[in-house]
């Protein structure tokens, strides 16, 4: 019986250890940067797997991920994060 591996991504990140590792990894960087339950994180990221850690990073920490649009003029992100 063939068991493929739980992937995201097979070029980034291929099996569950390195999800969670990867995940702890970014929960630690919005740690520092004083991340905490109920704030709201902003990620500027296309839709590929660069979203997933960030996502998944700040829901850990019980926080609002807030997907912005990459593509959007700087002054239109400068609006939006105002907000966030």
């Amino acid at each position: 019986m063939f068991n493929p591996p739980n992937c995201i991504n097979n070029i980034t990140i291929n099996c569950h250890g390195r999800l969670r590792a990867e995940a702890a990894r970014w929960v630690g960087q919005l740690r520092a940067h004083g991340v905490t339950a109920g704030d709201r994180v902003a990620i500027v990221a296309g839709n590929s797997a660069d979203m997933v850690m960030p996502h998944v990073a700040a829901l850990a920490l019980g926080a609002v991920s807030v997907p912005m649009n990459p593509h959007a003029p700087s002054a239109e992100l400068a609006t939006q994060l105002a907000v966030v």
